[in-house]
């Protein structure tokens, strides 16, 4: 609004300059040309005043920065950020039920250079790290099975081992077999309805992390639904 008011007094201006330049060219031709003149001069000198006046406020403003009226008074809100929800967490020895597809016991997790069944018969599969610089992270979790048919046991659970909160480690599993007398692969085992089956996930990680003081934690996944559990 401002910069209209500048621009019709500057054409105001141009136009009373104009109109002074042709009355002074006949100004010899009557006596009241003359005092036309005058008048002019006069009405040119008020309005060079105003112009300059309101160029000065103009760039006062701009140099501070216009303001736009129409978010005068309007607060704006601060952005509310909503984090995450947790992940649930599992608790050793204790089910987390998925209704119509699994009951899930964490049965514990522990480092260990050579993993062996729990009762191990004359002969057995175990698993032994071969670099003296790494561990197994053992998590032992018991599967029931509330669906209807049988289901292959390597994918009813996945777990992956988060150090240090930023370095994650993924497993592969074992399945104890014949009451935990050995090992069997859990590709080729099936869990069936109402029956369980004891699963282990190993992970081979340095074996610094089994000793220094850095948060340790196992995320289980469960039918898409992600649980953790704190190891230390």
């Amino acid at each position: 609004m401002r910069k209209s008011l500048i621009r019709t007094a500057i054409l105001s201006t141009s136009l009373l300059m104009v109109a002074f330049g042709m009355s002074a060219c006949s100004s010899n031709t009557s006596s009241s040309a003359s005092a036309d003149t005058s008048a002019l001069e006069k009405k040119i000198a008020e309005l060079e005043k105003e112009n300059k006046e309101l160029k000065a406020q103009l760039e006062g403003v701009e140099g501070h920065g216009a303001t736009d009226s129409s978010n005068e008074g309007v607060k704006e809100e601060p952005v509310k950020e909503t984090a995450a929800d947790p992940s649930p967490i599992l608790e050793a020895n204790k089910a987390v039920t998925v209704d119509k597809y699994a009951e899930v016991t964490l049965l514990g997790a522990k480092f260990k250079k050579k993993v062996e069944p729990p009762n191990p018969d004359s002969f057995y599969t175990y698993y032994e790290v071969k670099e003296n610089d790494n561990i197994y992270l053992d998590t032992v979790i018991k599967v029931k099975s509330l669906l209807t048919i049988g289901k292959s046991a390597d994918e009813f659970v996945s777990v992956d081992v988060l150090y240090d909160g930023q370095y994650e480690y993924g497993t592969f599993s074992t399945i104890e077999d014949r009451g935990g007398a050995d090992f069997t692969y859990t590709n080729i085992t099936r869990i069936e309805p109402l029956k369980s089956g004891v699963i282990h996930f190993l992970a081979e990680v340095p074996e610094e992390i089994s000793k220094d003081g850095k948060p340790v934690l196992i995320k289980v996944n469960i039918n898409d639904q992600e649980y953790t559990f704190q190891v230390k």
